[in-house]
């Protein structure tokens, strides 16, 4: 009688042949990073100076978002040139976005950027070459700074452009277009 033979165990062979055949997976999609979070800024106040180039304080923010500005706004709408921020910071005082960007020839990014503010009427959106980050807003006293417009940072931006957008900041008792208008003359009707 000859010796048994121990029994080999397949079970090694097995798991090599279930992983040969199993579907190769590629590296995990790695998950959206989270989104920007706006940040609140001192209110550096409304000083007006005659021109940008008008001597100022500092601001503490980039981009800024408040602080001395023109007695003029910005057009409200899309700029092909960098805007002087001391000319849009008014348009922030009236309520105003700001959406800025730094990149060259960036057509895409601007026509999603106008995406992002379709519907809103005060909005300037202009490259502006002094940024930090790719894509920035401001609205006065916030701003949201950005790399990448993903998802989650879309919906950042339109979260900041709704809750900002059309909210007056001229200071107590200021009139927003400057001087109040003069009292309406009429007939005195306080019974004297």
């Amino acid at each position: 009688m000859l010796p048994r033979r121990p029994k080999a165990s397949f079970l090694p062979l097995i798991l090599a042949f279930l992983a040969a055949c199993a579907p190769a997976r590629g590296p995990q999609a790695a998950p959206e990073p989270a989104a920007a979070q706006p940040v609140r800024h001192a209110d550096l106040g409304h000083d007006h100076i005659p021109l940008p180039e008008f001597p100022h304080a500092p601001y503490n923010s980039n981009p800024p978002s408040s602080g001395a500005h023109t007695a003029y706004t910005a057009p409200w709408g899309v700029h092909a040139r960098p805007v002087p921020p001391e000319v849009w910071l008014h348009n922030l005082e009236h309520g105003g976005v700001v959406i800025g960007y730094r990149c060259d020839r960036c057509d895409d990014l601007v026509d999603q950027l106008k995406d992002l503010a379709h519907g809103y009427a005060l909005i300037v959106i202009a490259p502006d070459p002094a940024l930090e980050n790719r894509v920035a807003l401001a609205a006065w006293g916030h701003t949201l700074a950005f790399d990448v417009l993903t998802g989650a940072n879309r919906q950042a931006a339109r979260d900041f452009i709704a809750t900002h957008h059309g909210v007056d900041h001229h200071p107590p008792g200021a009139h927003p277009h400057g001087a109040p208008p003069p009292e309406a003359e009429g007939p005195d009707h306080s019974g004297h």
